[in-house]
């Protein structure tokens, strides 16, 4: 069984040039006005807040709220001003966590999403950048449709549509671009001479 490095190549500085340009001027935020249309009369609201969530009993993650307003109705908490979540696995153990400019929980199915500014860090050294990012809890996976800028110390990867585990440890991209140096096994040994 042979082993070859498999190297995607950047399509050309202009295509990074758009990406960033797009990140920088594709900044979504909910801000209190806008939170304010959406959503009058909290039944509840705070600052400084942690929201803590669970599966199977057990820790999975843990929000941090600048700004928060709880709807009783509809289940749902809208967090601004910043946000940070931390998750855990099963075990309890911290394995990344994320910052992003807002977001919304539904408190029922304890789901979340972050918006704007997104970055999503692991302890194992992955970090990604994305301006959506929905995390399920039941499943321990986070997921997005848009555009993402994922790096380590061997990977710049650039694409559109995201899911992954927690820890990003298990992850695809659709539409990927970029570079990586591992190593990956192309083909069974019948196939390469």
């Amino acid at each position: 069984m042979k082993k070859t490095s498999f190297r995607m190549q950047i399509t050309g500085v202009f295509i990074l040039s758009l990406g960033v340009l797009f990140f920088n001027t594709a900044c979504t935020k909910l801000d209190d006005k806008q939170m304010d249309e959406k959503w009058e009369a909290p039944d509840q609201e705070s600052w400084n807040a942690i929201i803590t969530m669970t599966r199977n009993d057990r820790l999975s993650a843990e929000i941090y709220a600048g700004h928060m307003k709880q709807y009783d109705e509809t289940g749902e908490v809208y967090i601004g001003d910043s946000m940070r979540i931390d998750f855990f696995n099963d075990e309890g153990n911290h394995t990344s966590y994320l910052t992003a400019d807002s977001g919304i929980i539904n408190e029922v199915k304890q789901n979340l999403i972050a918006i704007g500014n997104v970055i999503f860090r692991s302890d194992t050294g992955y970090v990604m950048y994305t301006q959506k990012l929905k995390w399920l809890n039941d499943s321990n996976l986070v997921y997005t449709d848009g555009d993402i800028q994922l790096f380590s110390e061997q990977d710049t990867l650039y694409g559109t549509g995201f899911t992954s585990d927690v820890r990003l440890e298990n992850w695809t991209i659709d539409k990927p671009k970029g570079s990586t140096r591992r190593e990956y096994k192309i083909g069974n040994d019948n196939e390469i001479p």
